[in-house]
């Protein structure tokens, strides 16, 4: 039998849990980071003037209100959670920021480059989009198969559970401003939001597709893109090698489906891990900010719970001006657009009308060393180890010759079941 620590399982010998000398310096490298990347943020807006306020702050996060070893977890979070809300205090009030925050509006806004599907070989996406941290909307990706209606859904996966989430009136204290409704039936849900009324802001979020209602998969194959998905790829048991796929049961998470009404969506988050996101849309029309990983502690982050203050739709200059010095990306996705967002960018959603989506999270080549180093940082250590030890076997990679015709295959397939 694995040996077990506080309730977890050891399923090989690198798995160890955290002393609290780890975590004291895990802590203290967390805010050096933090004043790394005010510093490449100094560097870019104002010169000499803030690279020296920049290392003013350094000095400050990593000096005596690092927290001493013997105290617990728990303390260093606070500790560090301070810091960074009086490093924020002490940036906004800068001199040298004060022309750029005057303005009261984002310093650029961008929108997010359009491709067409046809014409975005595996290679280009990888080199252009996915390792350059660029975020991109594939065009025209087709979904297969009979159409994605509400009628299809219910006609499938009608008895199926799914829990809806509601819009949480108290911004900055759920992940995403969302919280759970009552659990009902797939059918039961369809029909409130057909109603109206309370069931009007009823949203069915990131529901796992293949776990609850594999039946709505039948005529679909996964672009060619996210075929080679290492999440997928641990989902096996790979115990020769001392991996276990209970470890990694990621297998049946996504395509997730998203089904709303107008005026739903979700507020400013980071998926989990740091995997990268991608969202397919089926119908309906949906408005996306995005946020890069550099840009996500001047919307007023709180990494101990992965909220945030500010709103990407509705910025408040006065109550978060550090806002003003953010680039932020922009889209509006319609029927057969893909958006690809890199793994660590904060994004905000809002629905114009009747929407149908669907959505995955994905890791390889481009991004498994920060969703490893994201998963030892909330103490997720035997997932990162089990993550490690498949690259490390040779048991995961990313081949791009391979990935379109992984992606012939798995469509051929799709047919066949037809």
């Amino acid at each position: 039998m694995p040996a077990r620590h506080d309730g977890v399982e050891d399923y090989h010998p690198r798995w160890r849990p955290a002393s609290k000398e780890e975590m004291a310096a895990r802590n203290k490298a967390s805010a050096k980071r933090l004043c790394l990347m005010l510093g490449a943020l100094a560097a870019v807006l104002a010169g000499g003037t803030m690279v020296r306020r920049a290392l003013r702050i350094q000095r400050h996060l990593s000096g005596e209100e690092a927290a001493p070893v013997e105290r617990d977890s728990r303390h260093h979070a606070a500790v560090n959670a301070r810091n960074r809300i009086d490093a924020l205090k002490w940036l906004a009030s800068d001199p040298a920021l004060q022309p750029l925050i005057a303005r009261k509006q984002f310093r650029r806004t961008t929108p997010i480059d359009r491709v067409p599907h046809d014409s975005l070989s595996f290679e280009k996406f990888f080199r252009d989009y996915e390792s350059a941290q660029r975020p991109v909307i594939i065009e025209n990706v087709p979904i297969g198969g009979a159409p994605w209606t509400r009628d299809l859904i219910r006609e499938r996966c009608g008895d199926a559970r799914v829990t809806p989430v509601v819009d949480n009136p108290t911004k900055g204290e759920e992940w995403g401003n969302l919280k759970k409704a009552e659990a009902t039936t797939v059918r039961g849900f369809l029909d409130a939001i057909q109603r109206g009324g309370k069931g009007a802001g009823l949203y069915m979020h990131d529901w796992a597709i293949p776990k609850h209602c594999p039946e709505l998969l039948r005529d679909y194959a996964i672009p060619k893109y996210f075929v080679q998905d290492y999440l997928t790829q641990l989902s096996v048991d790979n115990s020769d090698h001392g991996i276990h796929s209970k470890q990694y049961p990621y297998k049946d998470s996504w395509p997730s489906l998203f089904v709303g009404e107008k005026a739903t969506g979700s507020g400013l988050h980071v998926d989990s891990g740091d995997t990268h996101f991608v969202m397919h849309m089926v119908d309906g029309v949906k408005d996306f900010r995005v946020l890069g990983v550099a840009d996500r502690i001047l919307a007023y982050e709180n990494r101990e719970n992965g909220t945030f203050a500010a709103d990407l739709f509705a910025p408040d200059f006065e109550a978060h001006p550090l806002l003003a010095l953010a680039h932020v990306y922009t889209a509006t996705l319609r029927a057969g657009d893909l958006l690809f967002i890199p793994g660590g960018s904060g994004h905000q959603v809002v629905n114009q009308g009747p929407v149908i989506a669907l959505s995955y999270n994905f890791v390889d080549a481009s991004n498994v060393k920060r969703v490893i180093t994201a998963m030892e940082v909330r103490e997720y250590y035997a997932e990162a180890d089990a993550l490690q030890m498949g690259v490390d076997e040779g048991l995961l990679r990313t081949d791009m010759k391979a990935a379109p015709q992984v992606w012939a295959e798995r469509a051929e397939e799709a047919r066949r079941r037809r």
